[in-house]
């Protein structure tokens, strides 16, 4: 949730209803079978997945696609995690490697492996805490990437793993004989408290999630073809734009990117003048933290969106140079054109912007701004105006939700009435967050940022 219009009627939330509406040429369906020889490699990054490991590896089991392997990086796990995931792909026939690293480094410097050594069309990132519960979702993740050469990743909708999703993975015929594992069931079998606690985060977060996925996405695609950055979770790179990215900031940065390697890739790419597509007919599951541990996520997302605006500054200054992408009249000959990439696509940046780099400037403006006008309004004992304020997005930004999705709209429409609290709450847990960054970059200028 690392960008996201806190407030509905906001400049962002404008120009996401205009794309929202709007019918681009980069969601028309386009014809490409290059996907299907595609050789694809999956890279799961793991520290103590040993409740979740098996799950992920058997609905990449189901997937109708065909990869060549699994690459298991075990991050000096404590637990059975390797030992799980051997014998359950030595029982399906499942080729896996794994790697065992003796300290603690990461997830970032695993992605970066990965994309150096080998030989694959596309790396396939998927969390050991993540089912991709659409048997179709890799195929059509990269079936997006080959459609366009400018594409550089691709992702599907990933919303919150419930209890009762869980048990049915768990009944599925090739986990049933690990199923009765402690190790496996134990979270199964947790308290009441713990339940309660995982109910309600898991109530915000698909709230939140079906916002940004099914409206703020959708529309981003429309508006500029691309979203601000893929999800972590479940996501397929092509391989040579990866490697690429990783060449350039590693002798500037090392593996501190930011504290999510997603959101800086994203942000990265678009710089590159690459496209990261967000798919919405396949749908994957990952397993969210208790709603105690949700502040933390919050920070790590958060964080990351503000480190990489700092590191990416073209992409702000994009709204600035709106009308050199985007003459009124007379006719623009720029050297390079909106698809240009690599090289010559930083170049084009430089010159014209992005137009996903207007949200971006958008969104940064209100993740700074709200919550301290906010604030204003509590210390201020303004509570007129500030309860017809919440009470008015609250209505609004519901009303935007229940329009976007298909499906029990009803239900949606009063969990996200009753999630409204918890979502101010993380919006003023925003303000620690700045002060972080601050210090960070001005007063400690430790910017040893990595996930």
């Amino acid at each position: 949730m690392a960008f996201m219009p806190w407030f509905t009627v906001t400049p962002t939330t404008l120009i996401c209803i205009a794309g929202y509406i709007r019918n681009a040429k980069y969601t028309q369906s386009v014809t490409s079978e290059r996907y299907k020889t595609a050789v694809v490699d999956v890279l799961i990054p793991a520290y103590n997945e040993e409740r979740n490991i098996l799950l992920c590896l058997e609905s990449l089991h189901e997937q109708n696609f065909k990869f060549r392997k699994v690459l298991l990086i075990d991050d000096h796990s404590d637990d059975r995690t390797v030992e799980i995931a051997k014998g359950f792909s030595r029982d399906v026939g499942m080729e896996l490697e794994v790697m065992v690293r003796e300290t603690h480094v990461g997830k970032t410097p695993a992605v970066k492996y990965e994309a150096r050594v080998s030989d694959a069309d596309v790396e396939f990132v998927l969390d050991g805490d993540t089912v991709l519960s659409s048997k179709f979702y890799l195929e059509r993740v990269i079936q997006e990437l080959y459609k366009y050469d400018d594409v550089a990743s691709s992702c599907g909708v990933v919303l919150p793993e419930s209890f009762r999703k869980r048990k049915k993975y768990l009944s599925e015929e090739h986990v049933a004989k690990y199923s009765l594992d402690h190790h496996v069931q134990g979270e199964m079998s947790v308290g009441v408290i713990h339940h309660a606690s995982r109910f309600i985060s898991n109530c915000y977060r698909k709230v939140m999630c079906l916002f940004l996925q099914r409206f703020i996405y959708q529309a981003e695609m429309n508006y500029c073809g691309s979203i601000v950055n893929p999800i972590g979770c479940a996501v397929a790179y092509k391989r040579k734009y990866l490697k690429e990215i990783f060449n350039e900031y590693e002798p500037i940065l090392g593996d501190d990117l930011t504290d999510s390697e997603d959101i800086f890739l994203g942000f990265a790419l678009a710089e590159e003048g690459y496209r990261n597509v967000h798919v919405s007919d396949v749908e994957a599951r990952t397993l969210e933290p208790e709603l105690q541990d949700v502040p933390k996520q919050v920070m790590m997302w958060s964080s990351s969106f503000l480190q990489s605006c700092y590191y990416f500054d073209n992409l702000l200054y994009s709204i600035f140079k709106f009308a050199k992408r985007h003459p009124l009249k007379g006719k623009r000959e720029p050297k390079l054109d909106d698809t240009a990439h690599g090289d010559e696509g930083h170049e084009y940046t430089h010159l014209y912007g992005r137009d996903i780099g207007v949200i971006i400037f958008t969104g940064l403006c209100e993740k700074l701004a709200f919550p301290i006008v906010f604030l204003v309004l509590i210390f201020g004992q303004m509570w007129e105006p500030l309860v017809l304020t919440m009470l008015g997005e609250a209505l609004i930004s519901t009303t935007i939700l229940v329009f976007c999705i298909k499906r029990k709209r009803l239900k949606m429409f009063f969990e996200a009435l009753l999630i409204t609290p918890i979502r101010y709450l993380v919006m003023l847990f925003d303000i620690v967050v700045m002060f972080r960054f601050a210090k960070d970059i001005w007063i400690g200028k430790e910017r040893h940022w990595r996930k």
